[in-house]
């Protein structure tokens, strides 16, 4: 048995709140009708960005792909990505850079 990190907890505390929980709601809805308009979250700044990211990720089962305006943010949004992904036992991101 593998330990478990200790910010884990914390993490699914915020996968818990009411508005996570309506986001995943709203994309499972999307998923279930292609026909949808996209799904905008605002008011992340920019590690929340990547923390919901990386719970929606693991709430889903799903694939995510995470875009950037720039290789510099990508690099940014990796490097949390990272992060939480190991604290929540999930599989790290990939990195891929623009071609110029």
């Amino acid at each position: 048995m593998t330990a478990q990190h200790p910010a884990k907890d914390l993490l699914l505390e915020v996968a818990g709140t009411p508005e996570f929980q309506g986001l995943v709601r709203e994309l499972e809805r999307f998923q279930a009708d292609s026909a949808q308009p996209s799904i905008y979250a605002s008011g992340l700044t920019f590690t929340a960005k990547t923390l919901y990211a990386a719970l929606l990720q693991a709430a889903l089962s799903k694939p995510l792909i995470y875009v950037t305006r720039s290789n510099r943010e990508a690099e940014q949004a990796v490097e949390l990505l990272e992060t939480w992904t190991k604290f929540l036992g999930t599989a790290s991101p990939a990195f891929i850079p623009a071609h110029d």
